[in-house]
């Protein structure tokens, strides 16, 4: 990546989290009785988001109550269709969970890992302050949970205030660099967009050319494509049927002009079964690309 690096990435969490604090008295000294406290309750609302999933519910018992909820009397005609229509959207969504007649069970440690694992890698990215900041904090652990002192908050703001700023400024840079690399391409892309959401599910050689299958089905094709950076790092291909499925998704991306022709580079940000992440970069040159619909 040109300007979408792995620490671009992580100051742009980190300036999220900055500016999200909730004043404590307790945040001003090291209070080991209180972090407990705090982390509890933080795991247990964790828990019971988690636990409401759809995947943990019957979805038979799910389908009765959605009958017994169109069937209440006294409703408009438009209340009774947007019902209707609620239903119609359920079986759209779960209908491999109905065919199977089985939901799955809460794994409840699997859910305390994968919230110790997020948690750590929130702690990490706050060890990535500047010392005079860090020295400021009694217990790194309160503060990525979201306490602090009132004092200390204001430098946590103005400091994440200018980290929001920069990241801001090479973001824009980025797309400014992709739009115009775009111009030149056969045809129009928007690979501006393919970041923060998307999942790639996996990259296939066609001939002489690269594909890169996105969720649904849809990709790209890079003529006369070449793997650049990132070829033998295994792509977690994600499944929505499974609870706490492998993926990898685009955290950002860039087009460039390079050589003759493009280079297209992806910062891929990797998290398995018990919430573990992995960054990385995947590069991908060629002579034109083109949108494939799935």
């Amino acid at each position: 990546m040109k300007y979408l690096t792995k620490e671009w990435f992580a100051e742009q969490h980190l300036a999220w989290a900055l500016l999200e604090k909730k004043v404590s008295k307790y945040a001003e000294r090291f209070d080991e009785k209180y972090f407990q406290k705090r982390y509890r309750e933080s795991f247990e609302r964790y828990r019971n988001n988690e636990r409401n999933a759809d995947w943990y519910r019957s979805p038979q018992e799910d389908l009765m109550q959605l009958e017994e909820f169109i069937a209440q009397p006294n409703l408009s005609d438009e209340e009774r269709a947007r019902r209707i229509k609620f239903k119609e959207d359920y079986l759209y969504l779960h209908h491999k969970r109905l065919e199977k007649g089985t939901f799955f069970p809460f794994d409840e440690d699997l859910c305390k890992r994968r919230f110790d694992n997020d948690f750590a890698y929130v702690i990490a990215l706050y060890k990535q302050l500047p010392p005079d900041l860090l020295s400021e904090i009694a217990d790194i652990r309160l503060c990525a949970l979201g306490y602090t002192s009132a004092e200390l908050k204001k430098s946590l703001k103005r400091y994440g205030l200018q980290l929001e700023k920069s990241c801001e400024i090479r973001l824009k840079k980025a797309n400014e660099e992709t739009k115009s690399a775009e111009k030149s391409l056969k045809k129009q892309l928007n690979v501006d967009e393919y970041g923060g959401y998307m999942f790639l599910m996996g990259c296939e050689k066609r001939g002489n050319d690269i594909f890169l299958e996105f969720d649904g089905g849809d990709g790209l094709l890079i003529k006369e494509g070449r793997m650049l950076e990132g070829e033998n790092h295994r792509i977690l291909r994600y499944d929505p049927d499974v609870p706490y499925s492998e993926w990898s998704r685009i955290a950002a991306a860039e087009l460039h002009e390079a050589d003759g022709g493009f280079q297209l580079h992806l910062l891929l940000s990797d998290c398995d079964e018990q919430n573990v992440r992995d960054d990385w970069y995947f590069t991908v040159c060629g002579t034109d690309i083109e949108e494939i619909e799935g």
